[in-house]
């Protein structure tokens, strides 16, 4: 495709892809398709929430973007919270993982929306460097949210990626397993011990959190870029149990 035919922006993009797809859908076809479909049902509530867009999502890969590459690595980094909840309950043989990567580049957009270039291939091939359940970004990304997004940092040096000419500096988020969740998420109670969690923007029952908000504990503070998770009101929810 020409420049003529498309739209060039600068945007944040993440990719994502599931680790041992193959093996899982030789083990059980139905199961690994319905669990698939759930993941990216919750993966994409999450890019909502971040303000971005799935721009594609062929087989088990999901294609987004953002419009900043702050709001792209919060959005990754709970995606990842949420699916590791989701992981848990699942048989371990059964549990669904992503690599995430995520870049800042120049893309080319064309009328149905599909974005192309080297900027949508570098987030892939950040995506194939990251560890299951991690998450891996680009230099460009890492200026971006160094400084606004307080997470930690390891620097893999400059990597060799197929296709792209130069080498890329890519880095591993580290968010931590026992890192509180966000504010944002509009928890109106913080719950723990596995019990599940009322979202009332949408005003739907909703267990993407359940596992990891309870790791926060009862003096749960902070979160991602540094929000603050409110104080348990007297009485909870009509869903929720009282403790």
């Amino acid at each position: 495709m020409s420049p003529s035919q498309g739209q060039r922006k600068l945007t944040a993009i993440l990719s994502a892809d599931v680790v041992g797809y193959s093996h899982l859908m030789g083990e059980d076809e139905q199961a690994t398709v319905d669990t698939l479909k759930q993941y990216q049902q919750a993966i994409g509530r999450v890019i909502e929430r971040h303000m971005g867009r799935i721009v594609d999502a062929p087989g088990d890969n999901i294609l987004a973007e953002f419009p900043s590459a702050v709001e792209a690595v919060n959005g990754a980094v709970e995606i990842q919270k949420v699916l590791e909840g989701r992981n848990l309950e699942l048989p371990s043989e059964r549990r669904m993982e992503f690599r995430i990567g995520v870049n800042l580049g120049d893309v080319i957009e064309d009328d149905s929306g599909i974005i192309f270039g080297d900027g949508v291939n570098i987030a892939a091939r950040m995506e194939a460097l990251a560890e299951p359940g991690g998450i891996c970004i680009s230099s460009p990304v890492y200026d971006a949210v160094e400084g606004k997004v307080h997470f930690g940092y390891d620097f893999l040096g400059e990597q060799r990626v197929k296709n792209i000419a130069m080498p890329v500096s890519v880095y591993r988020v580290r968010a931590g397993s026992d890192m509180p969740l966000p504010a944002r998420w509009g928890i109106t109670r913080a719950l723990w011990d596995g019990h599940p969690w009322v979202d009332p923007i949408n005003i739907q029952y909703r267990k993407d959190a359940d596992h990891a908000s309870h790791r926060c504990g009862k003096e749960c503070r902070g979160g991602v870029a540094g929000w603050q998770l409110p104080a348990p009101p007297a009485r909870a929810d009509p869903y929720l149990p009282d403790r």
